[in-house]
């Protein structure tokens, strides 16, 4: 699986790049075949953190989306979870279609 870390209005440090590296693989690691690409998308407005979650699984897009005004690794842990949880949604919504 191919992950895409990038930073809008910011750099983006080698320790913000892994922890956002950890957190897709770790979204996806359920899934019989992970999706090929995910894209992370880390940003600042205002004093509030944003990161965003994007990857294409059976045919739909899932995009996830947190802020948090503290630090931007909750941000990362938050938009994660969210992608993790319509990931399994998705996947418990196929398994009982079959």
């Amino acid at each position: 699986m191919q992950i895409v870390v990038s930073g809008r209005h910011m750099s983006v440090t080698p320790a913000l790049r892994e922890r956002a590296a950890a957190r897709a693989r770790k979204a996806c690691d359920h899934l019989a075949e992970p999706p090929p690409r995910c894209a992370v998308l880390l940003s600042t407005e205002s004093r509030r953190h944003y990161a965003e979650f994007s990857c294409h699984y059976g045919g739909r897009d899932f995009v996830a989306k947190a802020a948090s005004q503290r630090d931007m690794y909750r941000a990362i842990d938050a938009a994660a979870g969210k992608l993790r949880r319509q990931l399994e949604t998705f996947r418990g919504m196929k398994a009982s279609v079959r």
